[in-house]
Formats: structure tokens, sequence, C-alpha cells
């Protein structure tokens, strides 16, 4: 099979951002995902496991997150593994254990110390 290729650029509202990403995601769901710019078009049939790639950048004055899904459409297939991927609109909390310990200690003693001066 000979190479499709579609590529779109666009600036867009983040409404229709999320449109378009909440359509990747039904088309993945239902196994058949056209991608067309009214002019030409390309229907994919996603495989049981993808392949995800991700990469979030943050510079100066740009941030950018890039994604890319793939998948064999021979027999072969990717070999499965479960992501460590986190996405969400919260980050975590990062606490290191050794400061934290040294910080509650600290705070401990202060509130026995200020309960004696009260007795």
């Amino acid at each position: 099979m000979g190479k499709d290729e579609l590529k779109f650029k666009a600036v867009v509202e983040k409404q229709s951002l999320i449109a378009t990403l909440e359509n990747l995601m039904d088309s993945i769901q239902v196994g058949r995902l056209y991608v067309g710019d009214g002019q030409q078009g390309i229907l994919l049939v996603p495989a049981p496991h993808l392949k995800l790639e991700i990469r979030a950048e943050s510079k100066k004055d740009k941030e950018k997150i890039c994604m890319e899904i793939s998948w064999r459409t021979d027999s072969k297939e990717f070999a499965f593994k479960e992501p460590e991927l986190v996405i969400s609109s919260q980050a975590p909390e990062i606490t290191y254990e050794s400061e934290a310990g040294d910080a509650d200690q600290e705070y401990q003693e202060s509130n026995e110390q200020t309960e004696e001066e009260l007795r």
C-alpha cells in the first residue's frame, strides 16, 4: 500500500479544539477514524493496541504539547504496556519525606511547648 497523508494546521479557539479531540476519542472508540479537510481525506482503522507518544514543553513565552498516536496495520503489534502517564488539570503536590518529617516534628514540638506554657 502507498502512502496517504493529510497535514492540517490552524489557529482555533479552545472549544473548537476540545470538540476535535472529543471527535478523535469517539472515532477511536468506534474503530473508524476519518480525517479530512474538505478537499481530501483519509479513513484510518485503529488497531486494538495503539502507540502513544506525548511531548510537553514550556519555554519563556510559548508552551506546547505534541501527541502522536500510531498503530500497525499488518499482523505485527506493538508490545503492550500500561502507561504511567498522568494528564490532569491539577499538578500533584511534591513533598520530600525527610523535610516533611522534620517540619512535622518541629510543629509538634512547638505545639507541645505552647500547651505547657498555657498550663
